[in-house]
């Protein structure tokens, strides 16, 4: 970290002496806000807004959600969570929802892609058992106002994205079902799906 931070030293007695102001500025961004009373833990999170565990360390990376350690298990500050989220939670005048299934049914997309729009959309989803729902009329409109089509990658630009072998790639794909569709007598390979294995989220 001193190296890759350039932190000034000095040799003192042959010992190795850093910057006290230099490694204080690095590590106070890492300090619990002292302002924040309340917090969330990941499974509290996951369970309030319906996101799975990479969503939830991709949600609070991406919005710089403050956060504190203890005893080993990391928490996030509950205010600012349900700041970003709030549009999240469901509204009691919906009335209609589709289902993952439906979703991918009636647009063609691939699971991995519906998950992406999802959570970069304030979708308002709700979830009934173990199977989430997501408004019919927000995603629609979503789908409406963005004209979106799945996305994919050609073997040929998958391959020199992630720098892999013909072989590695069709092992991942295999390996993890990622979808893929052929078009004419070209393979696509869905981009979200295929993206998510090699962009997984720092979990600190």
């Amino acid at each position: 970290m001193v190296i890759a931070k350039q932190i000034p030293k000095v040799l003192s007695q042959g010992k190795t002496i850093y910057s006290k102001k230099h490694i204080d500025h690095h590590f106070a961004h890492k300090l619990p806000d002292p302002q924040v009373a309340e917090w969330y833990t990941v499974e509290e999170i996951r369970e309030k807004y319906n996101m799975s565990v990479s969503a939830v360390y991709s949600f609070t990376s991406e919005y710089g959600i403050p956060r504190k350690k203890s005893r080993g298990k990391t928490y996030y500050s509950k205010s600012h969570t349900d700041q970003h989220l709030k549009m999240r939670r469901p509204d009691p005048e919906i009335k209609e929802w589709y289902s993952m299934n439906d979703i991918v049914a009636l647009y063609n997309f691939a699971p991995g892609y519906v998950s992406n729009l999802i959570y970069k959309n304030p979708i308002p989803k709700i979830r009934r058992g173990n199977k989430g729902y997501y408004s019919k009329e927000h995603f629609d409109q979503l789908v409406r106002e963005k004209q979106l089509v799945p996305e994919y990658y050609t073997v040929e630009e998958a391959m020199a994205k992630y720098n892999l072998t013909r072989d590695t790639l069709y092992h991942h794909i295999r390996y993890n079902n990622v979808p893929k569709i052929k078009d004419g007598r070209y393979i696509k390979i869905s981009k979200p799906e295929l993206d998510a294995i090699f962009e997984q989220p720092i979990i600190i």
